[in-house]
């Protein structure tokens, strides 16, 4: 039978100093087990961030009444490259269910984030902490808000913490489990072995060439001889969630419609991606530890272009640049491909299309 994940993981000492010491992790196996009283994996809601939680966000919707005002102290909890409060070994984040004392978390164990983007009406699991516990802490140096620092509430371990590259839709773990809502505001749900496992399952598989590492590394935590295949339906899954029909003219909020479409086709073209630019395959690394490339209508959008992926590509700013102002002159465009030649040199690209022929740069 094997052992809980208490005591296998980093051993704390110390408090909210941003430099504890440790002792260092001997190389046994964690394996995780849902304890018969407690359990070591949860689920717990933060605000919604457009920017990953890399940054403030104070334009996002938002259901919790604190954050309308203020932003919330969840922003950086993706942000491990933070100069205060993250350090090489551990994490430090928020969550609004960990305000409190949570007497059926068994720590250290995982913590699972739920956020619903307001804009979609759409509930994700965005990531999750490894060897989490809860600690109140307060960093007075970092300004959320007027006259306010940064208040955290969990601490965990940076080797097996991460934000999801590819958010998972929480809607079919609600089933699985018969849960009304995968978490109540401002609270935390308790939940099992077999649906943290499945959710590291999904988030692996997701991902597909996107991971780095970091989840099959965290995934590897329920060593019970199974195994996942990275890449298996993880493209798939993305496209069927594309909009591949242009939106009619002259339909009912057009212009709303396509510009939401819009968003949500290029962030799914990005992740599919790897946000890496389709001419270069580079990207601009950003102060908040997160990649940044954006998106180029082959047709602009001013001369009847539409939103779907066969007139998009996702460039970096430079070639973004290059594309819009430089002398362009497209040869050849298919819902499949697409040649031009652009100051001088010519580029045939591969676009997506929903028979899942999409080659990565």
């Amino acid at each position: 039978m094997p052992g809980s994940i208490s005591g296998l993981f980093v051993q704390w000492a110390g408090g909210c100093t941003g430099s504890a010491s440790i002792t260092k992790y001997d190389g046994a196996k964690l394996l995780l087990v849902a304890g018969s009283e407690r359990s070591e994996f949860a689920l717990v809601g933060i605000t919604w961030n457009k920017h990953r939680w890399e940054q403030v966000d104070t334009e996002s919707k938002t259901g919790y009444g604190y954050t309308k005002n203020k932003p919330g102290h969840e922003s950086f909890n993706f942000n491990f490259d933070y100069p205060a409060p993250d350090d090489r070994a551990f994490v430090y984040g928020y969550s609004p269910g960990m305000k409190r004392n949570t007497p059926g978390f068994k720590q250290p164990g995982l913590v699972f984030f739920y956020s619903i983007d307001m804009d979609e009406g759409v509930g994700y699991i965005v990531g999750v902490y490894g060897n989490a516990r809860r600690e109140e802490c307060f960093w007075p140096d970092v300004q959320m808000a007027e006259s306010e620092g940064l208040h955290t509430n969990i601490v965990a371990e940076r080797e097996y913490s991460a934000r999801f590259p590819v958010y998972l839709d929480a809607g079919p773990y609600g089933k699985l489990n018969n849960w009304k809502r995968p978490v109540p505001q401002s609270s935390i749900r308790y939940i099992g072995r077999d649906t943290a496992k499945r959710i590291m399952d999904d988030a692996v598989r997701k991902a597909g060439a996107c991971d780095d590492g970091g989840l099959r590394r965290i995934r590897s935590l329920f060593d019970d001889g199974s195994d996942v295949d990275e890449q298996e339906d993880s493209e798939r899954q993305l496209l069927d969630e594309i909009n591949w029909t242009p939106l009619p003219p002259g339909s009912a909020d057009y212009v709303v419609e396509m510009h939401r479409r819009d968003n949500k086709n290029t962030e799914i073209l990005k992740q599919l991606l790897c946000y890496r630019c389709q001419i270069c395959g580079h990207s601009i690394p950003t102060k908040y530890g997160g990649r940044y490339v954006e998106a180029a209508h082959i047709r602009p959008k001013r001369e009847g272009g539409s939103e779907v992926p066969s007139n998009i590509l996702i460039l970096c700013p430079n070639h973004h640049k290059e594309f819009d102002y430089g002398d362009v002159n497209v040869v050849e465009h298919k819902d499949d491909r697409v040649k031009f030649e652009m100051n001088g040199r010519s580029y045939a690209i591969d676009l997506a299309t929903a028979d899942g022929e999409f080659l990565r740069v």
